[in-house]
């Protein structure tokens, strides 16, 4: 029975670590790429440019979902309405699933 269970803790610290290896991977190197995608597919679908602080990929803040972290966005109205604030917030949130 002991050495079912110790194989057992063992596969299991291995899983654990290659998720853990694998998620500090993504993070590392496909950060940027990611943050930059999710700006574009968000101004494709707008008139008007956001204007932001900082862009920011976790995987860790919203788990199982990976999310990019958007600070101080601002959104203006189009040119019909004198360019007002559409939007702003402090903190924006786009959320994924890893496995997607």
């Amino acid at each position: 029975m002991k050495q079912v269970l110790k194989k057992f803790i063992n596969i299991l610290l291995v899983f654990l670590l290659l998720i853990g290896s694998s998620m500090f991977f993504i993070v590392k190197y496909f950060s940027d790429d990611i943050e930059r995608s999710i700006i574009k597919t968000i101004e494709k679908s707008l008139n008007n440019p956001l204007i932001l602080d900082k862009v920011d990929f976790t995987i860790y803040e919203n788990f199982p979902n990976a999310s990019v972290k958007i600070s101080n966005l601002l959104l203006l109205e189009s040119k019909n309405f004198n360019n007002d604030t559409l939007l702003f917030t402090k903190r924006a949130y786009v959320t994924f699933s890893i496995l997607d």
